[in-house]
């Protein structure tokens, strides 16, 4: 009589556990990097120190750019945006290009969260829940569209429509524009 052979190899089980132990160990892992990395921020988390300190080097922000912005701060329901206006002030916006509820034909530039500062970070206003048209321009210090009746030049940022895949606000006037980053938001 012969003996049976002992195939080589793993069993269906044995490889089960080995995929398990692989699935926790990857969660873990990145269980382990978000809390070294400390909380995620939210909107009103965000120190007026931090935009006051940041650089103000950028000349736009396109929709792209603000949808992979949006991962620095997940509890805020748009991407996190700095803005140093020409009269000075410091905005923190939560923004991001959609449809509006006041407008769901037409892409708007959605402020969801906003915040005005003076430079001495005396909170000046509230920008909450405003859309702006991609044709219009935006004083973040008045607060007004120019087709609302702000000063003519006094504008802060420009919208520009170039499709359905791509929108893009611009700086104006000597104001300034930052996009904070994961590092300098998280200690």
């Amino acid at each position: 009589m012969s003996q049976p052979t002992r195939r080589r190899g793993l069993t269906y089980g044995q490889v089960m556990l080995i995929m398990l132990a692989l699935i926790l160990l990857l969660v873990g892992l990145a269980y382990w990097r978000q809390s070294s990395l400390g909380p995620a921020p939210g909107f009103d988390d965000v120190p007026f120190s931090l935009m006051q300190n940041a650089i103000y080097d950028q000349t736009q922000a396109d929709s792209v750019t603000l949808a992979q912005q949006k991962a620095v701060t997940p509890k805020s329901q748009g991407s996190l945006i700095f803005v140093k206006t020409n009269a000075g002030n410091y905005a923190k916006l939560s923004a991001e290009f959609n449809f509006c509820l006041i407008d769901p034909q037409n892409i708007k530039f959605w402020i969801h969260q906003g915040a005005l500062y003076s430079p001495e970070g005396e909170p000046i206003r509230r920008l909450d829940n405003f859309c702006v048209d991609l044709t219009d321009r935006f004083d973040l210090d008045t607060g007004l569209a120019e087709s609302q009746g702000a000063r003519e030049g006094s504008a802060d940022l420009y919208f520009e429509n170039r499709g359905p895949a791509l929108q893009v606000a611009y700086v104006l006037s000597g104001a300034g524009l930052a996009l904070p980053s994961v590092g300098q938001l998280r200690p």
